[in-house]
């Protein structure tokens, strides 16, 4: 260091050279540290001099390689990242435009590092995106107005806004993009810039626009269905009502419906039998638990019953009666209970979020070739 000290005699004499010199000293420990060395000739008592000021740039270097290292990084995680992401400054100028940005939109870093002309990447038009918006300060009443009610406040960043919209300016039948903008301060609080990621979402949007195009011909089959079901319970309706014959249709052991040829067998000419039970109609209730011991087995077979036994009419008297019974299907009100649970169930599967989705069908295929 001496010599390097001594090649730089015309600087401290004040003849050539340059100043300030950096050079690198050993301390007393051994440590060598960066140094700047200044020299100014001055005159004292009449007599030319030099002044000399020797600096450790240690900290200063040590700041400035770990401002570059943190840059670096920054440059890295913004660029490496898997969401299409730019930031600009408070001129609203490009200052990063990631390589996933770059795949999404077809325009590199070259074309839009340093401009101002973002929209070119998603608008035919001119027409300012949500980071300028928050870094120009419009108010949250103007941006909700300007998206049309598309965009609303993130929740874990004071003044970011996030939403989703269709770009048509991208591809070539434009795209679903799922956006988030974010503001970027000073120590002071003062915006200067603002940071905009980008997830395209257009297959979602496809999947959802197919799933609602089939749960509106399901609910179009199921409407028709219900129609048919609806015009043959009328029918059968009709046909109970006019049957020479007198027919009951019974639930849990109880009258639910029925014509009015059987009330006038049981003697009610008036009122209904609606709500009796079925035991009501016999003389003893040994012969109602008989009848069932006779019919159950044979309804459960899907088989009908055809039984004669003595029966009680309404005013006490017998009656022989031949019984024949068999099970019926749902009737109207089951069957329009039956949709309307299938229609609840089917908008609550719609809500399930997509890989749920996936898994609890993958888990339901498992389940059915298990118990194939």
């Amino acid at each position: 260091k001496l010599q390097a000290l001594q090649r730089e005699k015309k600087v401290f004499t004040g003849t050539d050279g340059k100043v300030p010199v950096e050079l690198q000293l050993a301390n007393a420990q051994g440590s060598v540290r960066p140094v700047e060395i200044n020299a100014r000739r001055v005159m004292l008592d009449g007599v030319p001099s030099v002044v000399v000021t020797c600096q450790d740039l240690s900290d200063i270097q040590h700041v400035q390689i770990s401002m570059l290292n943190l840059s670096q990084l920054l440059h890295q995680i913004i660029n490496g990242g898997p969401l299409a992401t730019f930031v600009i400054d408070k001129e609203q100028r490009v200052t990063h435009w990631n390589r996933a940005c770059e795949q999404l939109t077809g325009l590199s870093p070259g074309d839009m590092l340093g401009g101002t002309d973002k929209w070119r990447a998603f608008y035919p038009d001119e027409r300012p995106v949500l980071a300028d918006l928050i870094v120009s300060g419009m108010s949250h009443e103007r941006l909700i107005a300007l998206f049309d009610g598309s965009i609303s406040e993130a929740n874990l960043v004071d003044g970011a806004y996030e939403g989703e919209a269709f770009v048509a300016g991208l591809g070539t039948e434009g795209r679903w993009l799922r956006f988030n903008a974010a503001p970027l301060r000073d120590a002071g609080g003062e915006i200067i810039g603002a940071v905009q990621t980008m997830q395209d979402v257009t297959q979602r949007h496809l999947a959802e626009e197919e799933l609602l195009r089939h749960r509106n011909q399901l609910e179009q089959l199921v409407e028709a269905r219900s129609a048919e079901l609806r015009a043959t319970v009328d029918q059968l309706a009709a046909f109970m009502d006019n049957s020479p014959v007198g027919i009951v249709h019974m639930t849990d052991g109880t009258v639910k419906h029925h014509n009015r040829v059987i009330a006038d067998m049981f003697g009610v000419t008036s009122g209904t039998l609606v709500g009796l039970r079925g035991a009501d109609f016999f003389l003893r209730h040994d012969d109602y638990s008989e009848l069932m011991s006779l019919a159950l087995p044979l309804l459960r077979r899907g088989r009908a019953l055809h039984h004669e036994m003595w029966m009680r009419h309404r005013d006490g008297s017998a009656l022989w009666v031949q019984v024949i019974a068999y099970a019926a299907d749902g009737a109207a009100q089951d069957m329009e209970e039956a949709i309307a649970a299938a229609r609840r169930a089917f908008d609550a599967w719609r809500v399930v979020p997509a890989p749920r989705r996936g898994e609890l069908v993958r888990l339901f295929g498992e389940e059915l070739r298990a118990a194939k």
